[in-house]
C-alpha cells in the first residue's frame, strides 16, 4: 500500500498539492505510465517482491536500485546510498510514514501512570532523539534536530530529511483499513497484470472509500431530484387543500373538527413527508435528529385532534372530557408543546452515523443510536404515541355504532391500520442493512410518503372527494334532501331507542348473573352497542335510579331541525330541545360532540 501511495503522491504537479484524487488526471496518467513500464520491461516479479526478498538484496547488493524502509547503520550493504524517491518533476517526491505507537494503559495505578509519563517524556525529548539520530539508529520527526549543523548534520544527511515529502497511509479512510488496503492493492494488480480496464479499476477503488448518498441536485442524481419534486408537490397539494375549509358550500363536510384542528392534522402529514426530505443529501448527525423529530411530531399532529374529538363524543358525561372541550385550544397547545420538548431530547442523545460497507458496491451512511441514552428519547416519544393510539382505539370501540360519526370512525380506523403497517415497515427498514443505498433510500422515502398520504386521505382528503363528487351539494339541496329523509328515519330512530333499551337491559341482567365480567368491560360493551350519544338531562337528585334509566332511553318529547347535519353519514343531526319545564341553563346539561 505504501509503495502505491508513494508513487501516486510523487506524480503531483507541485509540492503544495495534496494527494491526487483517484479520478484525477494525475492518477490516471501515473497508473498508465506504470502499466507501460511493467509491459515493456516485464517487471511483474519485481513489482510484487516481498519485504524479506527486498531486505536480502539490500544486504547482498544484488540490485541496482531498491526502495525500502529507512534503516539504521549496519542494516544494509554500504555500497548503497540513501536518496529521496524520484517523482514526475524535479523536486517532487513522496515517502510513506510508518512507525510504532506508544501509549499508557488506563488500567494501571495512578502512580504507575505518572512513572510511565516520565519515561515517555524522556524518550521523546530533543536530547535523546538527537543522540540516536547521531548514532544512525533512527530518524526523528523533531525537525529542529536537523538544523544542528555542527553535531547532527556532520554525521547525518540533514538535506535528505528536509527534502523528504511525507505521505501517510489512509488508515482512517474506512473502519476496516486492512480490508481496504488489501482490496486497493488487488485492484491495482488487476490493472497492471490482468489487463483490466483502468476505468473499471478506478471505479472499484473509488467505491472502497466513497460514501454515496442521494443528492437533490439533478446533475448528480436523477433519483434524488425526482423524489424531492414528488415530495414538494405532495406537500403543496396538501397545504392548498386546506382552502376547502373556508368555502361555505363545503363547510358541512368538515364539521367533524374545528378548522384549526384540521390544519393541525394536515400539517402532521406534511411533517412526515418533510422528515423524508431531510434525509436526502449528505448524512450528518443533525439531519438524523431533525428527521426523527419531524417524523415523531408529524405522527402526533395527525392524531391529537382525532383524540380530542373522540373524547368529547363519549357516550356519557365525563368531567375531564367536558373540561377538555371547554379548553380545547389550551389542551392542544399544551400537548403539542410537551411532545416537541420531549422530541428535542434527541439533541442530547449520543447519536452517530455509521458507514455501511458494501462488498464491491456503494457504501452509504446510516443513523444509529448509541447505548441506552441513545434510545431513551425515542422510547419516551414512542410511549407517548402508543398511549395516544391506545386511547383512540379504545374510544373507537366505545363509539363504534354512534350514528352521527359512523363513517368518521371507520375512516379513522382505516387510517390507524395503514399507519401501523407503514410504521412497522419504516422501523424494519431502520434495522435492516440493505446493500444498495439507492434502493434503501427509495424504500424509506416511499414508506414515509405512504404513511403521510394514508393519514391525510383517511382523515381529511376523502371529505374533499365526497364534497366534489356529490350532486346538488348546495346548502338548500342538502337541507331539502335530508328533511325528506327525516320522517322515514324518525320511526327508525325510535325503534333504535327501544332496541337499545332492550339490549342494555339484557346486558344488565347478564352482568348481574355473570360474575366473571368486570364492570369496566361490561360498560365498554354497553357503550359499544349504543347508536346515539346520551342526551339525558339530569332530574332532581332525589330521582330514583329506575326513573332515571327510564328517562335516559325515552325519546325526546319535542325536537327541532337545525341546519347542522352530518352529511357523511347521510343522516340528519337533530338538535333535541328539552321540554318546556327543563332548565336549559342547568350546569348538568352535557354539550354533545356534534358540530364541535
Amino acid at each position: 500500500m505504501c509503495s502505491i501511495y508513494e508513487y501516486l503522491y510523487s506524480n503531483r504537479n507541485s509540492k503544495e498539492d495534496t494527494m491526487p484524487d483517484i479520478r484525477s488526471k494525475a492518477t490516471l496518467s501515473a497508473l498508465e505510465s506504470l502499466k507501460k513500464l511493467e509491459t515493456e520491461f516485464n517487471l511483474a516479479s519485481n513489482f510484487v517482491l516481498d519485504e524479506d526478498e527486498s531486505l536480502a538484496r539490500l544486504k547482498n547488493g544484488n540490485a541496482l536500485f531498491i526502495k525500502y524502509w529507512n534503516l539504521g547503520k549496519g542494516s544494509y550493504n554500504p555500497i548503497y546510498k540513501k536518496s529521496i524517491l524520484p517523482g514526475l518533476k524535479e523536486g517532487i517526491s513522496g515517502s510513506c510514514i510508518s512507525g510504532m505507537n506508544v501509549g499508557i494503559s488506563q488500567f494501571i495505578t495512578q502512580e504507575n501512570k505518572k512513572a510511565a509519563a516520565i519515561v515517555l517524556e524522556y524518550l521523546t525529548s530533543v536530547n535523546v532523539q538527537k543522540k540516536y539520530v547521531i548514532k544512525g539508529d533512527l530518524t526523528s520527526t523533531i525537525s529542529s534536530i536537523y538544523d544542528d549543523e555542527e553535531t547532527v548534520c556532520t554525521v547525518y544527511p540533514c538535506d535528505l530529511y528536509k527534502n523528504t515529502q511525507f505521505i501517510s497511509r489512509p488508515v482512517n479512510i474506512t473502519k476496516n483499513y486492512e480490508k481496504y488496503s488489501e482490496d486497493f492493492r488487488q485492484y491495482i494488480f488487476e490493472y497492471l497484470f490482468f489487463n483490466q480496464s483502468i476505468s473499471e479499476i478506478i471505479t472499484k477503488i473509488e467505491y472502497l472509500s466513497k460514501v454515496f448518498y442521494i443528492s437533490i441536485d439533478l446533475k448528480e442524481s436523477k433519483v434524488g431530484f425526482i423524489l424531492v419534486t414528488i415530495e414538494l408537490v405532495i406537500c403543496v397539494v396538501l397545504l392548498l387543500s386546506l382552502i376547502f375549509l373556508f368555502f361555505k358550500k363545503y363547510k358541512y363536510y368538515f364539521k367533524f373538527l374545528p378548522k384549526k384542528f384540521w390544519v393541525i392534522t394536515v400539517m402532521g402529514s406534511v411533517f412526515i413527508i418533510t422528515s423524508g426530505f431531510i434525509e436526502l443529501g449528505e448524512a450528518s448527525i443533525l439531519k438524523c435528529r431533525l428527521k426523527s423529530i419531524f417524523f415523531e411530531v408529524g405522527n402526533t399532529l395527525s392524531y391529537l385532534p382525532i383524540l380530542y374529538k373522540l373524547m368529547i363524543c363519549f357516550p356519557e358525561k365525563v368531567n375531564a372530557f367536558v373540561w377538555i372541550k371547554g379548553h380545547r385550544n389550551l389542551c392542544m397547545l399544551t400537548c403539542i408543546t410537551i411532545y416537541i420538548i420531549i422530541s428535542t431530547l434527541t439533541f442530547i442523545s449520543p447519536d452517530a452515523i455509521q458507514m455501511e460497507d458494501v462488498e464491491n458496491g456503494q457504501n452509504y451512511m446510516r443513523c444509529i443510536q448509541l447505548g441506552f441514552w441513545g434510545f431513551f428519547p425515542h422510547f419516551i416519544t414512542m410511549g407517548f404515541n402508543f398511549l395516544m393510539m391506545f386511547c383512540i382505539i379504545v374510544l373507537i370501540f366505545v363509539e363504534w355504532n354512534i350514528k352521527v360519526i359512523y363513517y368518521d370512525i371507520r375512516f379513522i380506523m382505516s387510517a390507524i391500520y395503514t399507519s401501523f403497517l407503514s410504521s412497522v415497515i419504516i422501523i424494519i427498514l431502520s434495522f435492516i442493512n440493505i446493500k444498495n443505498f439507492i434502493v434503501s433510500s427509495i424504500l424509506r422515502q416511499v414508506s414515509l410518503i405512504l404513511l403521510a398520504l394514508s393519514n391525510y386521505i383517511y382523515l381529511y382528503g376523502y371529505r374533499i372527494l365526497w364534497a366534489l363528487f356529490k350532486k346538488d351539494d348546495t346548502e338548500d339541496a342538502i337541507l331539502n334532501r335530508l328533511v325528506n329523509l327525516l320522517m322515514r328515519k324518525n320511526d327508525l330512530e325510535r325503534s333504535d331507542h327501544r332496541n337499545s333499551n332492550s339490549i342494555i337491559n339484557e346486558q344488565n341482567i347478564a352482568n348481574k348473573s355473570a360474575r366473571t365480567l368486570s364492570n369496566v368491560s361490561q360498560k365498554l360493551i354497553n357503550y359499544h352497542f349504543r347508536t346515539s350519544i346520551n342526551f339525558e338531562f339530569s332530574s332532581s337528585s332525589s330521582s330514583s335510579s329506575s326513573s332515571s334509566n327510564e328517562h335516559h332511553h325515552k325519546p325526546p318529547s319535542s325536537f327541532n331541525i337545525s341546519k347542522d347535519f352530518n352529511f357523511l353519514s347521510l343522516s340528519p343531526t337533530i338538535k333535541y330541545l328539552p321540554d318546556a319545564d327543563t332548565d336549559i341553563n342547568s350546569p348538568s346539561i352535557y354539550q354533545k360532540c356534534i358540530n364541535e
